[in-house]
């Protein structure tokens, strides 16, 4: 049975500001990154990659945005052929988010509820503080 999974998103700021974004698990990384901009207000120019985490926040196995081709002959996994719930299944895994590698805007994503899919599309389900301006100070 497929599952949703509604994600908390916190941006490192200073401010608390968090989305909770409801996804199913079948859907790719590359709608997820989707969801996060716009659940922030962001526009998508910039490169991005999630990484799976651990209760530290390390970061782990990377998900890109466009595949990229290592020194030792492997590639990476890419968010457009990735579904989320092969690398998050289980409530409380984690993944570190980071967009635009120039400003390197991180976010830390938890999974915080597993329930059965309603294949509606992501969308946002609680919003808390002022999403900072992508670009900077205004």
């Amino acid at each position: 049975m497929a599952k949703r999974f509604t994600f908390r998103v916190l941006i490192d700021i200073e401010e608390d500001v968090f989305r909770d974004i409801e996804i199913d698990g079948s859907d790719t990384f590359l709608n997820f990154h989707k969801a996060i901009q716009q659940a922030f207000e962001f526009d998508d120019s910039q490169m991005a990659s999630f990484y799976m985490s651990d209760e530290t926040w390390s970061k782990g196995e990377e998900v890109t945005l466009m595949k990229m081709d290592f020194d030792d002959g492997s590639s990476s996994k890419e968010m457009a052929d990735t579904t989320i719930e092969t690398l998050m299944k289980n409530k409380d895994d984690k993944a570190v988010y980071v967009f635009d590698f120039m400003l390197m805007w991180c976010f830390f994503i938890d999974l915080i509820e597993v329930n059965e899919a309603n294949k509606e599309n992501p969308k946002t389900v609680n919003r808390f503080g002022q999403a900072p301006y992508q670009y900077g100070k205004k």
